[in-house]
C-alpha cells in the first residue's frame, strides 16, 4: 500500500509518496511520469492529510522541503527508498553527493557512477536515462546535472523548474545555455 500527501512548494504543487516506511516518490504535479511510484493507477494509494494519521516520514520530508525552499541547505535526509537496478541505484547515490549550489555534467556524474560500481566507465546515455527517471525530485538533485558546455538539458518537470531550483541554490543560470523556449 502506498500513501500520498500534497506539498505546496513556491515553484509548483508537489506530491510525495511513501510505502509506509520510506519516501518512494516526490514529483511536481503534472510532470512527465507523475505518480509513477503508484504503479498504473491510484487505486492502491491512500491520500494522507495532516489531520489524519500522518506518517512520520512525510513530516520529515516536508521539514526538509520547507528548509530547502527557504533557501537553506537541509541537513538530514528523510528515509528514502531507491528502486531499480544496481546501476540506477548508483546514479541516485551519485546524485545525492552533488553539493548544494553546484552542478555536474552527465560525464562527471558517469565517472562517479563508475567508481561506485567499481568499473572503468559508465555509459553517458544510460546515466542520462537514469537521471531522467529519478522518482525523488529535489531531494535527489537531478536538477544539478547539466549537459556538456554548460547546457541546461531537459528536466522531467520542465526546464523552467530546473532553472528555478538552481537559482534558489544561488547558481547563476545566466552562464548556461538554455533552450530558447524556456526563457
Amino acid at each position: 500500500m502506498n500513501y500520498l500527501t500534497h506539498y505546496n512548494s513556491p515553484i509548483a504543487p508537489m506530491t510525495i509518496a511513501s510505502d509506509g516506511e520510506n519516501i518512494i516518490g516526490i514529483w511536481f504535479d503534472g510532470q512527465k511520469n507523475d505518480r509513477s511510484t503508484c504503479q498504473d493507477d491510484y487505486s492502491n494509494c491512500i491520500m494522507q492529510s495532516r489531520d489524519r494519521d500522518f506518517p512520520e516520514m512525510f513530516g520529515d520530508t516536508i521539514e526538509w522541503l520547507d528548509a530547502y525552499f527557504a533557501g537553506e541547505q537541509p541537513k538530514k535526509l528523510p528515509k528514502l527508498k531507491f528502486e531499480g537496478t544496481d546501476f540506477q541505484k548508483a546514479v541516485m547515490k551519485a546524485m545525492l553527493a552533488i553539493p548544494y549550489g553546484k552542478t555536474v555534467t552527465y560525464a562527471e556524474l558517469g565517472k562517479e557512477v563508475a567508481k561506485i560500481l567499481g568499473k572503468d566507465k559508465a555509459s553517458a546515455q544510460a546515466v542520462g536515462k537514469a537521471v531522467g527517471n529519478n522518482p525523488l525530485l529535489v531531494i535527489v538533485p537531478c536538477h544539478r546535472v547539466i549537459g556538456a558546455n554548460d547546457n541546461l538539458k531537459g528536466y522531467v518537470a520542465g526546464i523552467n523548474k530546473k532553472i528555478a531550483l538552481l537559482e534558489l541554490e544561488k547558481v547563476n543560470t545566466k552562464e548556461f545555455s538554455v533552450p530558447k523556449l524556456a526563457r
